[in-house]
This record gives C-alpha cells, structure tokens and sequence, in this order.
C-alpha cells in the first residue's frame, strides 16, 4: 500500500508522507524513489520547508544505515542538483561517503 499511494501522497502532504516512512523501517527505500521523483521541492509553496525527498534519504542513510548504492547516488544526485549557494550538506555528505 506505501509503494502505491506514495507518489500521489508525495506531490500533495510531502512532509507528512515522508514522517511516515520514517517510523516505518522496513519500508524499501529503493522502491520508494518513484515517490522522490515525482516530489518536486520548487513547487511547493513554503519554500523554506526542508527538501523531503533529502530528508528521507540522508535518514535512510545516516540513521538506518542503509548502504545501497542506489539510495546512496539518488541522494548525492539530490544534494547536487539542490538549487542553494549552500553546499554544507552536499560536502559533508561526501566526506562521509569517503570513509571506509
């Protein structure tokens, strides 16, 4: 059920849909990407809301411990293509990415 209604939920209450994938760990962020692609942080109309689609990646990643390479390139996709003079995120990312 997630993975169906995902991509609608993420076009109308990104933040909400993302708050619950996040209390459910099980889900397979892999299959969860068509959501965060069809998400689309400039349309939405608070701007200063955190990017969702990086949100629930960068927890994947930090917090699950996910190591797909797949989730791992869609958020460094995601971080470089942020439109934001800011590359804080973007350049910890990387050098966290780096360690072995």
């Amino acid at each position: 059920m997630f993975y169906t209604y995902s991509p609608i939920l993420m076009e109308a209450v990104p933040r909400e849909t993302v708050d619950i994938w996040i209390v459910h760990p099980k889900l397979n962020p892999r299959l969860l990407i068509p959501s965060l692609l069809r998400y689309d942080h400039n349309t939405i109309s608070d701007k200063v809301t955190q990017h969702q689609a990086i949100r629930y990646l960068s927890h994947v990643v930090t917090k699950q411990g996910n190591t797909d390479s797949t989730i791992h390139n869609s958020l460094l996709a995601l971080y470089a293509t942020q439109s934001t003079p800011d590359e804080t995120a973007l350049l910890s990312f990387l050098k966290n990415e780096a360690r072995p």
